[in-house]
């Protein structure tokens, strides 16, 4: 997956640095390489986490939760999830089952010409008028002034954490720490 290819890039680069402090620190100790081997342990962990959240969004597999670290379970849900979500054959008007590439396009994209541009007289026509209740005088005054803090605070963190992000692609748990 292409998402993945930095996290891989920069593991490889750490552990590869890791084993060259491993062997340094084993011919002798040294308080300097010492603590150059901790913050690169440090620094594979946060990039084990990371990885492990973008395995989390690809996979939509709620076992992560629990820290479980297997990429190769994660990454055969997400191959199996893609495969199951592509189309691969549609049936036509008249039954017949279509799987050429070129043609599957053309019945797309037809249906929804002939869905949008369709004046049926069987389409439902609803009155919404009286399904939802009307905001009383005061509500409309308190419409236009700014949030309280503790009123976006309360909104934030009852968001569940992973939901689908939103146009500028961050998860609620982002707020939320």
């Amino acid at each position: 997956m292409k998402g993945l290819r930095p996290f891989i890039g920069k593991r490889n680069k750490f552990k590869g640095r890791i084993r060259e402090v491993d062997s340094q620190l084993y011919r002798g100790p040294d308080n300097a390489l010492e603590q150059l081997h901790r913050s690169l342990w440090q620094e594979l962990n946060t990039i084990y986490i990371q990885e492990e959240l973008t395995w989390y969004q690809h996979s939509r597999c709620k076992w992560l939760a629990f820290g479980d670290k297997n990429s190769k379970f994660f990454h055969s849900t997400t191959v199996a999830r893609i495969r199951k979500n592509k189309v691969k054959c549609l049936k036509n008007e008249e039954g017949v089952w279509v799987d050429n590439l070129n043609d599957l396009k053309h019945l797309a994209v037809n249906f929804f010409k002939k869905l949008y541009t369709e004046d049926s007289p069987s389409k439902p026509v609803i009155c919404v008028g009286s399904m939802f209740s009307t905001l009383s005088s005061q509500n409309w005054t308190n419409i236009g002034e700014p949030s309280c803090l503790k009123e976006v605070k309360n909104t934030v963190f009852n968001m569940r954490p992973f939901k689908a992000p939103r146009y500028y692609g961050l998860h609620a748990i982002f707020f939320q720490s």
